[in-house]
């Protein structure tokens, strides 16, 4: 997939991105919205389970070491949503804690993808195209 056709296909696309870390939520956002997404940001899983319940977005990005709820465990509440509130978003994953045992347990967990910090900006694009796709 060329690079052109990645950024047509997030045009207008509503991401959610849950870090603890505002660095990389800006950093991230600002790759995002070059690529004409539109962003949605918290910085808490709590706060970004009430985006995903109001907002409905295509794709979630969530970091998975976070105080009082980690990524998992919104994965878990993301996944008790109906369809229709967002329920059944990919959920891409991203840590700075990237070794095989972490991989394997985030994708049996239900995540779609598997990402390590600091993100590859290319990669991360071309993975939100494919959950797109796919999803």
């Amino acid at each position: 997939m060329n690079r052109d056709n990645e950024e047509n296909q997030l045009t207008g696309c509503l991401i959610l991105l849950v870090d603890d870390h505002k660095d990389t939520l800006d950093a991230i956002r600002l790759l995002l919205e070059y690529r004409r997404a539109r962003v949605l940001a918290a910085t808490a899983g709590r706060d970004g389970l009430d985006l995903v319940a109001r907002h409905h977005p295509k794709v979630i990005i969530s970091d998975l070491s976070m105080p009082q709820m980690d990524g998992y465990e919104l994965l878990e509440h993301v996944r008790e949503l109906a369809p229709e509130e967002g329920g059944d978003a990919p959920v891409i994953a991203l840590t700075g804690r990237f070794d095989a045992e972490e991989q394997r347990k985030a994708l049996d967990a239900g995540f779609a993808r598997f990402l390590k910090k600091p993100v590859d900006p290319e990669q991360l694009v071309q993975e939100i195209c494919q959950v797109l796709q796919f999803g």
